[in-house]
């Protein structure tokens, strides 16, 4: 019978672990786990569901919708006087310029014209209360991240700007002076895209009007948007 040499696990050089140990599955997950760690904040504009289509995106966009804005109160310290402003719809245009990877920066407008309830006082116009209308005309600027493929993405926004109100009348006669008030947002939605360059829009904003009282003396107000954007 042929004879083989003796072979100890000691000379096997680096193959002795293959008989010696094995590894455990704690140890084998965690470059897995790593890996993951290391590509999520990568994965952030997420895309709930995706379809077939080009990654190109467009170089600006056109946007147009309504806003329903709920009802808010707004001060006017300087002459002791309170604004009742009800839930009221308006309507909103909207241009951006793309940088990629789905983020813009734009500006934006919303008009509307809601009826009110103004208390100016004992020494104002309305001191027991009038009904009021007036032109709102909020401006600003904007900056929006969100996806652009065909499918469902979802989008956040951040912007500033000002709320001009003009024209505040009642019976004809104007009882209150025309008011520039700073104005911060903040939202988060929706986009349904049907093409790289056509999307339908649900956002959700929340609103700080600086109307007196400094930051936490703001008076606060929620939209919800409704828009459809066009990319060229």
């Amino acid at each position: 019978m042929r004879a083989y040499p003796a072979c100890h696990v000691g000379d096997l050089g680096p193959h002795r672990n293959l008989l010696t140990s094995r590894r455990s599955p704690a140890i084998v997950r965690r470059p897995i786990v790593l890996a993951l760690l290391v590509l999520a904040p990568r994965l952030a504009p997420a895309q709930i569901l995706s379809l077939p289509g080009y990654s190109n995106e467009p170089t600006t966009w056109i946007a147009g919708g309504a806003s329903f804005l709920n009802a808010t109160s707004l001060r006017d310290d300087s002459r002791g006087a309170v604004w009742n402003v009800p839930s009221t719809t308006g309507y909103r245009v909207a241009i951006d310029k793309s940088y990629g990877s789905g983020a813009t920066l734009g500006a934006t407008i919303t008009w509307s014209n809601p009826s009110m309830t103004i208390n100016t006082g004992a020494l104002g116009t309305c001191p027991l209360g009038c009904q009021a209308s007036a032109n709102f005309q909020h401006y600003q600027l904007t900056y929006r991240s969100g996806e652009t493929r065909r499918g469902i993405n979802t989008v956040a926004e951040l912007a500033a700007g000002g709320l001009r109100i003009v024209d505040v009348r009642s019976g004809g006669v104007q009882v209150a002076p025309d008011r520039t008030l700073l104005t911060l947002q903040a939202g988060g939605g929706v986009a349904l895209a049907t093409s790289n360059s056509f999307q339908f829009e649900l956002v959700q904003e929340y609103h700080w009007i600086f109307s007196g009282g400094g930051f936490s003396g703001a008076a606060t107000q929620w939209a919800t948007r409704l828009g459809v954007r066009f990319g060229f």
